[in-house]
Formats: C-alpha cells, structure tokens, sequence
C-alpha cells in the first residue's frame, strides 16, 4: 500500500474529505503497483480549489494539477490525469522489455507495435540567438516579456541555462552540464 500525504494550504481540508482523498487515489495501486508515495495539495485561491498530485515511482516522478470552483471536480480531474499518465508510463515499461527481450537482429526494424508510441506534435519552432548575460539580467527580459521561463547563456559560466518563473512567485535557474 502506497504512502499518500494530503496536505492544505489556505484552506482545512477535514478529516472526512482526507479520508474520501486517500481513498480515491490509493486506487491508483490497480494500475501500477509501484507507486512509493504520493503527495496531494488541496490550495484554495481566487478562482477555486487547485489540487496538485505528484507520485514518486521509482526512478519517475509524475505529476498533475487542476484549478476548479468545486473540490470534487478538481480531485476527479487530477486523478483521471494521473491515472493517464500512470497507465502511459506502465505501456512505456511493458514495450520496453518487450523489445528488451525480443532475439531481434540489430539490422532489422524493430516491429512498430513494439516500439514506444510518443510521438509528440511540434507546432511551433524558435530560433533563439543566445546573448551573453547575467541570472539576473535574464530574470528581468523574461519579465519585460511576460514568459514563464527564458532560455540565455550566462555571461559567467558561458553555458546555456534557463530562467524561470515558480509558482509559489520565485525564480529558478537550470544550468547545463557539458
């Protein structure tokens, strides 16, 4: 049975609603067995309720987040999300070893009902010219923007990073590792 931490924040959440939480989503165990812990965060905030899931896997984390007016309807839309996710990752494992396992010569194709089925749909690319400048000078141009994040490259470090905007209303900065 997997460990599920429920967790508010300007809002209680009673004891009936934790244990209706708890319930709903230890369901998740039916699909995928491995599941270590999961952490649900019921906020209220001017448009509603938002509940945020994450699911620690081994070596995967997954996670879901909905806004609604009503509670209920933000827990059955965060569980139907995860439920997705998790039942696409268990596909993603089981195709995996398949094609692990299968005696298949390295000159032949692999069969495509084998073959990891995510394919992703670009429908815009960017070309972006990197100028050299500092964390904070990026901060401030996503800013001037109006972006959640910006791609730079540090005038220090001359690698590129990526500044970004948190939810909780700080930044945070991806670095890259040659």
């Amino acid at each position: 049975m997997m460990e599920v931490i429920i967790f508010s924040s300007n809002t209680d959440v009673s004891e009936e609603s934790r244990k209706r939480i708890e319930e709903k989503f230890q369901k998740l165990n039916r699909f995928f067995d491995r599941i270590l812990r999961l952490k649900v965060e019921v906020k209220e905030e001017k448009k509603g309720f938002r509940v945020e899931a994450t699911a620690e896997l081994p070596r995967q984390i997954i996670r879901a987040e909905k806004t609604r007016k009503q509670l209920q309807e933000a827990l059955d839309l965060v569980y139907a999300k995860l439920q997705h996710q998790i039942r696409r990752y268990k596909k993603f494992l089981v195709d995996r070893k398949r094609q692990a396992s299968s005696p298949t010569p390295a000159f032949q194709p692999v069969p495509e009902e084998v073959a990891v089925s995510f394919h992703p749909e670009f429908i815009r690319r960017k070309l972006v010219d990197l100028k050299p400048m500092t964390e904070e000078e990026a901060a401030l141009q996503m800013e001037m923007l109006g972006h959640d994040f910006y791609l730079f490259l540090n005038e220090k470090t001359h690698q590129v990073n990526v500044v970004y905007k948190r939810k909780d209303g700080q930044y945070g900065l991806i670095e890259s590792i040659k």
